[in-house]
């Protein structure tokens, strides 16, 4: 399987490399889970890339509860991202800065405790955005069905080829930049400034008039 995901790899950065500046840049990814429940009033500090963030713990506080008062303190003034209010007890951190691990790694006492709710921290993940994550497990699965299966389940939900077609189209329109791509901060990544001729006039060329074009450039002989 590695192999079909090294080869799905090469697919979907054959594609993006005409569009955005390659390679990539990596995202990181951090959790952070509360447990437990409020025994009383306090304050829980967090510091996560450098950012303290406070969480007010109170009587009764549930988990979730003090896990969306801290996704609202980071939404306030986090240098990260977080998912979204109502997403349960574990916080899902994304970095905003290519290649920037800082961004989401605790500083704080990790675990620690306060008025009876505990909040742990996970371990850092290095990740592509989700974008690319998903077309390149698309194409490693594709790759798969083909490998599995061949042409006998053509026209099938195992048809390994038709589902690659798919996954090219989808890549063929960001490489023709009618989709694109946005770090986690939905922010669009670096274009590539990397310019090829798609055309150029020569003997015979015409407009779209019909009237016939001179020739661009020379070298040694004329194009």
């Amino acid at each position: 399987m590695s192999s079909l995901i090294v080869r799905a790899e090469g697919l979907v950065n054959s594609y993006l490399s005409d569009a955005y500046s390659m390679p990539l840049e990596k995202y990181y990814t951090q959790s952070l889970t509360f447990s437990g429940a409020g025994t009383g009033a306090d304050t829980m500090t967090i510091a996560v890339g450098g950012v303290t963030l406070d969480v007010a713990i109170s009587n009764l506080l549930t988990a979730s509860q003090a896990a969306d008062l801290f996704r609202t303190e980071a939404l306030d003034n986090g240098t990260f991202v977080t998912d979204v209010l109502g997403s349960g007890a574990t916080v899902t951190l994304y970095s905003t800065d290519g290649g920037v691990p800082s961004q989401v790694t605790i500083s704080s006492v990790d675990p620690q405790t306060v008025s009876g709710i505990v909040a742990t921290g996970g371990t850092l993940t290095e990740i592509s955005i989700p974008m690319v994550e998903s077309l390149t497990a698309q194409a490693a699965a594709a790759y798969l069905l083909m490998a599995e299966y061949g042409m006998e389940q053509q026209d099938t939900d195992k048809d390994g080829a038709k589902f690659l077609a798919l996954v090219r189209e989808i890549l063929e329109k960001i490489r023709d930049k009618k989709e694109k791509l946005f770090d986690f901060a939905g922010v669009e990544l670096s274009r590539s400034t990397t310019k090829s001729l798609s055309f150029f006039a020569r003997d015979g060329s015409v407009d779209a008039n019909g009237e016939a074009l001179s020739n661009k450039f020379t070298i040694n002989q004329r194009f």
